[in-house]
C-alpha cells in the first residue's frame, strides 16, 4: 500500500524536469542568478490587503528560514524544511519504506516530500492569518491574505527544486545565504538612513571616528565577533579523525578521514528552525490567553528566546542574573538539540552510519589493521567513532551557533554559521564536480 500511495504521488506530482545531458558550471550559475533574482523579488513584494503592522520580534526566525514576513516569501523555507524533518523521522521509524539509492526511489521521496511541504504551507498561512501574526486591512477578507501567503510558499517550493536539478547545492541553502547577505549589509554597511532603515553599525563609527568621537566601539562587536564566528567555523571543518586502515591485509598506512563535523549544518539548521517556531507558537498563545496558561507560555518564549543586546551588557558589566540565566538557558537548549538531530540525521542516512561507512570501505578493497577483511569488523570499529563524532559535532554547532547569537553577530548568529558552512559545502562541491571549470576560474579571478 506505501508503495502503490509513494508510486501513485510520484506519477501525479508535478515537478520540475531535470536537464537531459550534463549542464556546464556556466549554465548552473545561470539558473541559480535566475532564481535567486526573482526570490529576492519576491520578499520585496508586499501581501496585497495587509493591515500595516511591524515584525521585528520574528527577526532571527526570517533569517533563519530566508522568509519576509508580510510579504508574498511569508513563510520562507518554512514548509520544506519541516517536510524534510517529519520525511526523515518517517523514514527512520520505518512508517515508510523507499529504496532511495534508485531513481524511481528518489522520485518517490522527492513526490512525499513535495505533499508534505504543501501541507505545511497550507497549514502555516492558516496559522500565520487566523491568529492574527498577519491582518488584514479593513474590508479585507483574510482568505484573500491566506491564498497570496499559500501561493508564495508553493512559489518557494518550485523554486528550490530548480536550483537542486539545474544548479548546484539546494535552494535552502542559497536562500539561506541571501537572507543573511541581506541582513549583514544592510546592518553593518547600510549608507542610507531611511524610515525602518537605519545606518550600518560601520558607517556610524566610521562617522564618529570623523567627527571626533573615538567612544562606542560595541558598535564594532558584530562585525568582530562574525569575523571570529567566520574563522572559527572555517577551522573546525578542516578538522578530522583518521581511522587507520590496511590496503589488502598489508600494512600501507592508509586511513579514513572522518570529518568533526560529521553531520555537517543540517542538525543546527533543523535545531534553530524549531527553537525558533517554537519561539513563534509560545508568543502566539501566550498573546491569545490569559491568567496562569499566559504566564506559563510566557515563561517558555523567554527560555527560547536570545536576552537583548546580552554580550554588551555582559562587557560592560550591566548583565542582569536573569539575562544570564537565559543566556544559559539558550545555550543548553541549542547544544542538547542540535547533538539530537544531529544523531536522528545520523539514522537517517544511511551511507554516513558505520554500516554504510564500513561498506564504502570494504569496496575500496581496504580493513581494519590486524584484523581479517570483513566489513562486520569494520562497522564494530567504525561505531567507536561515528555516533560520537556526530553528537560532538552537532554540540559543538549548536555551541557555537548559540554563541554566535548572544554576540549579536550579523546574519542573527547562528545565520552566519549556516552562511560560512553553505558557502565551504558550495566550494568542496565546485571542487570536486567542477575542478576543471571552476579552478581555471578562480586563478584569473585571484
Amino acid at each position: 500500500m506505501g508503495n502503490f500511495m509513494s508510486n501513485f504521488l510520484a506519477t501525479i506530482m508535478p515537478t520540475v524536469s531535470a536537464p537531459k545531458g550534463k549542464t556546464s558550471l556556466k549554465e548552473k550559475f545561470m539558473w541559480i542568478f535566475i532564481v535567486c533574482a526573482i526570490y529576492v523579488i519576491l520578499g520585496s513584494i508586499p501581501l496585497i490587503g495587509l493591515a500595516e503592522g511591524v515584525y521585528t520580534q520574528f527577526e532571527l526566525l526570517q533569517i533563519l528560514t530566508a522568509s519576509s514576513i508580510g510579504t508574498i516569501l511569508t513563510l520562507g523555507i518554512i514548509p520544506i524544511i519541516d517536510a524534510s524533518i517529519l520525511l526523515q523521522i518517517l523514514l527512520g521509524m520505518k512508517f515508510i519504506s523507499i529504496d532511495v539509492s534508485t531513481s524511481q526511489g528518489k522520485a518517490q521521496l522527492g513526490a512525499l516530500q513535495k505533499v508534505l511541504a504543501i501541507f505545511f504551507a497550507l497549514a502555516f498561512s492558516l496559522v500565520f492569518v487566523v491568529t492574527g501574526i498577519l491582518s488584514p486591512a479593513q474590508g479585507i477578507p483574510q482568505v484573500f491574505l491566506f491564498i497570496q501567503i499559500f501561493m508564495g510558499a508553493i512559489l518557494v517550493i518550485f523554486l528550490d527544486e530548480i536550483i537542486t536539478k539545474w544548479g548546484f547545492g539546494s535552494g535552502i541553502g542559497w536562500f539561506i545565504l541571501l537572507g543573511v547577505a541581506q541582513e549583514a549589509i544592510y546592518r553593518g554597511f547600510n549608507i542610507f538612513e531611511v524610515v525602518g532603515l537605519n545606518l550600518g553599525d560601520v558607517v556610524k563609527y566610521i562617522g564618529n571616528l570623523v567627527a571626533g568621537n573615538i567612544g562606542e566601539i560595541d558598535l564594532l562587536f558584530p562585525i568582530i565577533f562574525t569575523l571570529v564566528i567566520f574563522a572559527v567555523v572555517n577551522f573546525a571543518q578542516l578538522l578530522r579523525v583518521e581511522v587507520p586502515l590496511s590496503y589488502n591485509q598489508f600494512a600501507s598506512g592508509h586511513s579514513w578521514k572522518l570529518k568533526f563535523i560529521y553531520t555537517s549544518n543540517i542538525p543546527v539548521i533543523f535545531a534553530s528552525i524549531i527553537i525558533a517556531e517554537m519561539g513563534l507558537v509560545f508568543n502566539t498563545i501566550a498573546n491569545h490567553s490569559t491568567d496562569i496558561i499566559q504566564q506559563i507560555f510566557s515563561g517558555l518564549h523567554w527560555f527560547v528566546s536570545i536576552p537583548p543586546s546580552f554580550i554588551t551588557h555582559a562587557l560592560s558589566g550591566t548583565a542582569s542574573t536573569t539575562m544570564y540565566m537565559q543566556s544559559f538557558s539558550h545555550i543548553l537548549l541549542y547544544v542538547v538539540l542540535s547533538a539530537m538531530m544531529a544523531l536522528l540525521w545520523l539514522e537517517m542516512t544511511a551511507a554516513s552510519t558505520p554500516s554504510g561507512v564500513a561498506s564504502q570501505i570494504h569496496k575500496a578493497g581496504m580493513s581494519i589493521g590486524g584484523f581479517r577483511r570483513d566489513p562486520r569488523i569494520i562497522e564494530a570499529r567504525l561505531t567507536n567513532y561515528i555516533p560520537y563524532l556526530a553528537a560532538m559535532g552537532g554540540a559543538f554547532v549548536g555551541l557555537l551557533a548559540a554563541f554566535a547569537n548572544l554576540t549579536g553577530a550579523y546574519g542573527g548568529g547562528t545565520g552566519i554559521l549556516l552562511a560560512v558552512m553553505i558557502v565551504f559545502q558550495l566550494y568542496e562541491y565546485l571542487i570536486h564536480q567542477h575542478a576543471e571549470e571552476f579552478l581555471p576560474l578562480l586563478r584569473k579571478k585571484f
